[in-house]
C-alpha cells in the first residue's frame, strides 16, 4: 500500500528567535495516525489496572478483601460454622445481601464486592429412654428449644411402680421438657411397698423405756430410803453402821440413771400424742384407698397438730410438729422396712432435743439438753444373753465443754459393771473406777480405783463399811489443826491408818483408811416418781497389794479384830473386772465426741 510521508515545516516565533518543529506524518491505510506532541512522546497502551474484590458474611462482616489482575479468576472458600441451636449451609455469594446466589464467580473487571448466602435450620436432638427394665419407649426427635411432653409411662414387671425419669445426674426430669441437646433419660422404679402396713409397723412400736435393757435392782425405784437411814452427821456422836442404809448407787451408775432420767423429760413428749398417732393411721389409709398410685407423700392436720408422711429412700418418714409456749416442738420418727430399725427424733427447742434408734436388739440415744448437756448412751444385747452399754456425758456450753464423763457397763444375770472416770467426791481425782453390783438387789458389793499421783498409779479396793464385821460405829472430826480425826467402835483413841512404809515409792501411802464418798439413793414421792438424794457414807479402801495384810495390819495398829464380809467369788470378781475392763475403757473413752453427738441428732425436719 501506498505510504504518504509528509514533512512539515513549523516556523514559530518565540521571543524573537525561531524554533523550527519537523512534523513526520506516516500513513498507512490500516493504521492510525500517531501524533507527536514537542518534546513528549505516548506510546500505545496495552494493560488494565488491578481491581478490589470484597467478600462478606450473611451478616455483612468482612470476611477478605482481595486485590486482583483484572481478568484474573476469582473464588474465596467460606464454611458458617454451626450452633448448638442452628445448623447452617454455604449456598453461594450474591453481589447484594440477599440476594440470588450466582452459579460461579466471573473473572475481576471491576471493584466489587461479595456477599454469602447462608440458610439455617433448627438442630435436631434425640431424647432416648432408658426404660431399665420398663417397657418399651420409643426415643423421640426434637428440634433445639422444642419441648418433649411426657411420654406413655413404662410398665415393669414383678412388684415395681414408676417414679419418674431422671437424667445423667440422677436428678428428676419434670414435663414438658426444653431440648437444647442430645439426652437420655431413665426410669426410676420403686418397688411396689405396703406403705400403710410400714406405718402401722413404725407407730405401734416407737415409743422407747430408756430402762428396758437395764434390770429393775438397778432403777431409782429400786435404792429407795426413808428419812433418818442416812446420817447427815458424823462429827456430833458415833453413827451406829448398823443404822446406815447402804445400798446406794455410786458416782459411775448414778451418772447412767441421770442420763436416762433426763431422756424422760422428752418421752413424755410422745405420750400426749397417741390419738394423733392413731387418728394418722386411719386418715393415710383413707388417703391410699382414694389414691393408691400417690403413697410416697401425705400431708394432714389434726387439731394443732401438722402431720406429714413421706416415703423416698426406701424409708417412712412420719413427721408431727405443733406450736405451744411460742416454740415449734417437732417429732420426727423413720422406719427402715429392710432392717426394721426405727428412729424417734424430738426437738422441744433448738437446745433441746434428742434421738434414739431402736433395732431388734439394742437402742442408741443422743440427747442435747438444755444446750449445757450432749449425752450419748448406746445400750445393746449379747447373742448370750449379757447386756452391754456405754455413756458419754459433755457438760458446758457448746464450744466450750468444761467436762467429760464417760461409763462402760456390762449386765449378766449375776453381776453389774460399770467403769468411769466420774468421781466428784474425790478431789482433785484424775484416773478411773470400776464398780460392781449384785444384780439380784442392786447392792454394791465395792469398787476399784486406779489414781495417778506423781506418777505412781495406786490401786484401792473399797467397801461399804457394813460389810467390814469388827467395826460397828464411826464417827470422824475436823479441825484446822488436826485436819481429819476418825473414830471407830466408840472409842476416844484415834483410828490409825497404816502408812506403806519400807523403800517404796508408795511409803508414806495408807495401807487402809476410812474415807466418806457419795453415794445415791431415791426417797419416793407416793406418785410412782422419785426424788434423789446424795450423801456421804463411810467407806473403806485397802490398796490391793496390801489386802493379803489388812486383818494383821488392823490388829496390830488399831487393836481390832476385822474380817472382810464380801464374798470370795463376789471379791475375786471385782478384782478381775477392774484388771480387763479399765484399760477397755482408757482405749475407748475419747470415741465419741460432741460434734459427734450433735451430728447424730441433726436439725429438724422441717427446717
Amino acid at each position: 500500500m501506498k505510504k504518504l510521508l509528509l514533512i512539515l515545516l513549523v516556523v514559530l516565533l518565540i521571543g524573537g528567535g525561531v524554533t523550527v518543529a519537523v512534523v513526520t506524518l506516516s500513513h498507512n491505510n490500516d493504521d492510525p495516525v500517531t501524533t507527536t506532541a514537542p518534546g513528549t512522546t505516548t506510546p500505545p497502551s496495552t494493560t488494565t489496572p488491578p481491581v478490589t474484590v470484597t467478600f462478606k458474611d450473611e451478616n455483612g462482616a468482612l470476611l477478605d478483601a482481595k486485590t486482583v489482575d483484572a481478568g484474573a479468576p476469582v473464588s474465596f472458600s467460606y464454611d458458617p460454622t454451626d450452633t448448638a441451636e442452628w445448623d447452617y449451609t454455604f449456598e453461594g455469594w450474591a453481589t447484594a445481601p440477599d440476594g440470588t446466589p450466582l452459579s460461579a464467580l466471573p473473572p475481576a473487571t471491576e471493584a466489587v464486592t461479595y456477599y454469602a448466602i447462608v440458610s439455617a435450620e433448627k438442630q435436631q436432638y434425640t431424647v432416648t429412654f432408658n426404660e431399665n427394665g420398663g417397657s418399651d419407649v420409643p426415643d423421640a426427635t426434637i428440634p433445639y428449644g422444642g419441648t418433649l411432653s411426657e411420654p406413655t409411662r413404662p410398665t415393669r414387671e414383678g412388684n415395681y411402680r414408676f417414679v419418674g425419669w431422671t437424667d445423667a445426674a440422677g436428678e428428676s426430669v419434670t414435663f414438658p421438657l426444653t431440648v437444647t441437646g442430645h439426652i437420655t433419660l431413665t426410669a426410676a422404679w420403686n418397688e411396689t411397698v405396703d406403705v400403710s402396713a410400714y406405718l402401722s409397723a413404725l407407730l405401734e412400736g416407737y415409743e422407747l423405756n430408756p430402762y428396758a435393757y437395764i434390770p429393775k435392782s438397778l432403777q431409782p425405784g429400786y435404792a429407795v430410803i426413808t428419812d433418818g437411814q442416812i446420817a447427815s452427821d458424823y462429827a456430833s456422836d458415833f453413827v451406829s453402821v448398823s443404822a446406815l442404809r447402804y445400798g446406794g448407787f455410786g458416782e459411775q451408775w448414778n451418772m447412767v440413771i441421770d442420763n436416762l432420767e433426763q431422756t424422760k423429760n422428752f418421752f413424755t413428749v410422745l405420750s400426749g400424742i397417741d390419738s394423733v398417732v392413731s387418728a394418722s393411721i386411719v386418715a393415710f389409709n383413707n388417703h391410699l384407698d382414694s389414691n393408691p398410685d400417690d403413697a410416697a407423700h401425705y400431708e394432714t392436720r389434726f387439731g394443732d397438730y401438722d402431720v406429714t408422711i413421706s416415703f423416698h429412700d426406701n424409708t417412712l418418714f412420719y413427721v408431727l410438729s405443733f406450736e405451744t409456749a411460742g416454740l415449734h416442738p417437732e417429732i420426727m420418727m423413720t422406719y427402715d422396712p429392710a432392717t426394721q430399725n426405727k428412729t424417734v427424733r424430738i426437738q422441744l427447742s433448738d437446745a433441746n432435743a434428742l434421738k434414739y434408734e431402736i433395732t431388734e436388739d439394742s437402742y442408741t440415744l443422743a440427747l442435747r439438753y438444755l444446750g449445757v448437756r450432749r449425752t450419748w448412751f448406746d445400750i445393746r444385747r449379747e447373742d448370750d444373753g449379757s447386756v452391754k452399754g456405754e455413756i458419754y456425758e459433755y457438760l458446758g456450753i457448746d464450744g466450750s465443754v468444761s467436762t467429760c464423763s464417760a461409763a462402760q457397763f456390762y449386765l449378766s444375770d449375776t453381776y453389774a459393771t460399770v467403769v468411769g472416770n466420774k468421781a466428784s467426791g474425790i478431789p482433785g481425782f484424775t484416773g478411773y473406777i470400776s464398780e460392781v453390783y449384785r444384780v439380784n438387789d442392786g447392792r454394791m458389793l465395792g469398787y476399784e480405783v486406779r489414781e495417778t499421783l506423781s506418777s505412781i498409779v495406786y490401786n484401792t479396793l473399797w467397801f461399804n463399811l457394813d460389810d467390814i464385821s469388827g467395826i460397828n460405829s464411826y464417827k470422824e472430826v475436823t479441825t484446822e489443826e488436826d485436819g481429819t480425826v476418825r473414830y471407830i467402835n466408840g472409842s476416844a483413841d484415834a483410828f490409825v491408818a497404816k502408812k506403806v512404809g519400807g523403800l517404796s515409792l508408795k511409803a508414806l501411802s495408807r495401807r487402809f483408811d476410812i474415807e466418806l464418798r457419795k453415794q445415791y439413793y431415791y426417797r419416793s414421792n407416793g406418785d410412782g416418781t422419785f426424788t434423789k438424794v446424795e450423801a456421804t457414807v463411810p467407806m473403806l479402801f485397802v490398796q490391793e497389794e496390801n489386802y493379803s495384810t489388812f486383818v494383821k495390819d488392823m490388829k496390830d495398829t488399831n487393836g481390832v479384830t476385822v474380817s472382810v464380809g464380801v464374798a470370795e467369788a463376789d471379791l475375786a470378781f471385782i478384782k478381775s473386772e477392774y484388771a480387763t475392763k479399765v484399760d477397755v475403757f482408757i482405749e475407748a473413752k475419747d470415741t465419741v465426741t460432741t460434734e459427734y453427738i450433735l451430728d447424730y441428732i441433726g436439725t429438724a425436719y422441717n427446717t
